[in-house]
């Protein structure tokens, strides 16, 4: 008989909580103004005997290497998986805060840096998310 394939998903709001900059029109000040369509960090577990994959999707424009690498790490901790087992990717939203500081932003006054409550509010929901699923 073949092993079992288990699966388990959840998603959490990621929204924020405040008016906050939209990322991902350079030069253009947009400060959201409500709720339109909510941001999800939304993660999909499988497991096969041994075998475990975490897909983690993000409604997010994009999150830097280092942040990756970071919540890869937390995950991985949080569900006993190796961390070559998680995986991140961002919808590219234009319509989200901005996560994380870029070159190409650097001279574009328009561009704040990332607002700490909100990655606070960013990652725990994608921990939430990952470990409800797994």
């Amino acid at each position: 008989m073949p092993t079992p394939l288990f699966a388990g998903a959840a998603s959490r709001d990621i929204s924020p909580t405040r008016p906050l900059f939209l990322v991902g029109y350079p030069h253009v000040q947009r400060i959201s103004t409500g709720i339109h369509d909510p941001l999800l960090a939304t993660a999909l577990c499988l497991r096969q005997g041994a075998d475990a994959v975490l897909l983690v999707a993000v409604d997010i424009l994009f999150i830097n290497p280092p942040t990756a690498r970071r919540l890869r790490k937390t995950l991985a901790d949080a569900t006993g998986m190796a961390e070559e087992s998680v995986f991140i990717s961002c919808s590219h939203t234009h319509s989200g805060p901005v996560t994380h500081s870029m070159i190409a932003w650097e001279s574009d006054p328009v561009v704040p840096e990332p607002d700490p409550d909100y990655m606070r509010l960013f990652e725990d929901g994608i921990l939430q998310a990952a470990v409800e699923a797994a």
